[in-house]
């Protein structure tokens, strides 16, 4: 866990392999911190507990956040980005400054510090 610990922005969602950036103007981050994931995903702002590493899986507890309406480039982001994170566990693989995360549908984020 310590090699994800702190803060990440999201630069792009990743679909079907490809990685697609976000809109103008959005920003998604995701914090790593003790045993805990905080998330902005474009909108809304939101944390779950229970977050555990084994191998290259994370695994954390139900993800709770406000409910917000914004713009629909700021709402397709925070989509994506809860979607991703939605299912309680993911997939992640460090690439040089830039980590991706991946739920077990194929959706993911690419984050970067």
């Amino acid at each position: 866990m310590r090699e994800l610990e702190g803060a990440w922005t999201v630069d792009g969602l990743v679909a079907d392999g490809d990685v697609s950036p976000l809109p103008a103007g959005v920003k998604a981050t995701i914090s790593f911190e003790e045993g805990r994931i905080h998330v902005h995903g474009g909108c809304n702002s939101g944390s779950a507990d229970g977050c555990e590493v084994d191998g290259r899986t994370i695994t954390f507890g139900p993800l709770v956040s406000t409910l917000m309406l914004c713009g629909p480039d700021e709402m397709a982001v925070e989509h994506a980005v809860f979607t991703v994170l939605g299912r309680g566990e993911v997939t992640y693989r460090v690439d040089g400054e830039a980590v991706t995360l991946t739920n077990a549908e194929g959706a993911g984020l690419r984050l970067r510090r």
